[in-house]
């Protein structure tokens, strides 16, 4: 992982200027990013980035009052039944929605759908193109070294 991130991130400068990854794991800097400069770790329960994250709740309701159709009666959604069904994290203190479960919920709403409020994110669990992704540069990287 080491080797991969230091020929896509560090050794890369011609064409990488800077670069953001996210995880799940808490990673050790000096393991995995050894001889990089400007390295940040940071943390969802960091407050500083927390409405990064996702959809705040202001958000969600300036995005349901300005959708296409004006009023969010004619969507048949409500802000508590989005809340109880989306916003499902609390990150720096926030209320936090989840961005592709709204948007695949307004997506459904706009084609007239009538069961619009589902779990959206479980369609997300597969790690079928990780995996394929991974493989293909691991393909690269054997090549070019």
């Amino acid at each position: 992982m080491r080797d991969m991130l230091s020929l896509a991130i560090k050794d890369n400068t011609q064409y990488v200027k800077k670069a953001v990854m996210t995880g799940i794991l808490r990673c050790p800097k000096d393991d995995l990013f050894p001889g990089m400069n400007n390295v940040s770790l940071n943390c969802v329960v960091d407050r500083q980035f927390s409405e990064y994250y996702g959809f705040t709740e202001s958000e969600v309701y300036k995005i349901l009052k300005a959708s296409v159709w004006n009023t969010i009666e004619v969507l048949g959604l409500n802000r508590k039944r989005m809340a109880s069904w989306y916003d499902g994290y609390n990150i720096g203190g926030l209320k936090i929605y989840n961005p592709w479960s709204i948007m695949n919920c307004l997506y459904r709403a706009q084609d007239g759908e009538n069961n619009i409020y589902k779990d959206y994110w479980i369609d997300t669990g597969s790690d079928h193109e990780l995996n394929k992704a991974m493989r293909i540069n691991i393909l690269i990287t054997k090549i070019l070294v």
